[in-house]
C-alpha cells in the first residue's frame, strides 16, 4: 500500500486541506482521496469520484509522551458501485482484503511511531440503515495501540 500525491511535491508540514492523494493498494483498488481536516491529533480525508467506496476516513492518534499511544482508523463509507457491493458484502472478497489492508495499516503505523503493539489490532464493523430502510454500511473501525516513546520529547 502506498499514496501518491496529485499536488506539487510535500511542501514543509506535509499535507493540507484540500490535498488530492491516491491511496495505492494491490490489485484495482486505488483510490482519489481530499484532506478536508487536518489538526494536531487528527486527519480526514474523503474519497473522490473513482473510489471504490462513497465516504470518509478520520485517523487519530491520543496520548505518547510517557502514556501508550492510542493511534486510530474510523471508515464511514458505503460501496461505490454495485460491483463494489457484490465483493464486499455477498462474497467478502474485498471485506477480507480491506481487513488485511487496515490490519497491516495498523502495524505499520507502530513500526513508524518506534513503539510495539500493545493488545492488538481491534477490528469493528457495524452495517446501519438509512431513515429510508436502505442499508448502509460503515467500513471497519480499527485501533491500533504502541508504546510510549522514552526518547522522544514533546
Amino acid at each position: 500500500m502506498g499514496i501518491r500525491s496529485q499536488q506539487p511535491p510535500a511542501r514543509v508540514g506535509g499535507l493540507g486541506l484540500a490535498d488530492e492523494l491516491v491511496v495505492v493498494i494491490p490489485g484495482p483498488w486505488n483510490g482519489p482521496v481530499r484532506v478536508v481536516r487536518r489538526d494536531r491529533d487528527r486527519l480526514c480525508l474523503v474519497t473522490l469520484r473513482g473510489h471504490r467506496e462513497a465516504g470518509q476516513v478520520h485517523f487519530r492518534a491520543r496520548g505518547g509522551y510517557g502514556a501508550p499511544l492510542e493511534f486510530e482508523v474510523e471508515l464511514w463509507a458505503r460501496a461505490g458501485s454495485h460491483l463494489v457491493d457484490l465483493l464486499y458484502s455477498r462474497l467478502r472478497v474485498a471485506k477480507e482484503a480491506q481487513l488485511n489492508m487496515w490490519v497491516r495499516f495498523c502495524l505499520g503505523a507502530v513500526e513508524a511511531s518506534g513503539g510495539r503493539l500493545m493488545d492488538g489490532v481491534h477490528i469493528a464493523t457495524r452495517r446501519l440503515e438509512s431513515p429510508t430502510g436502505a442499508p448502509v454500511r460503515t467500513a471497519p473501525r480499527t485501533v491500533g495501540f504502541g508504546t510510549e516513546r522514552p526518547d522522544r520529547t514533546p
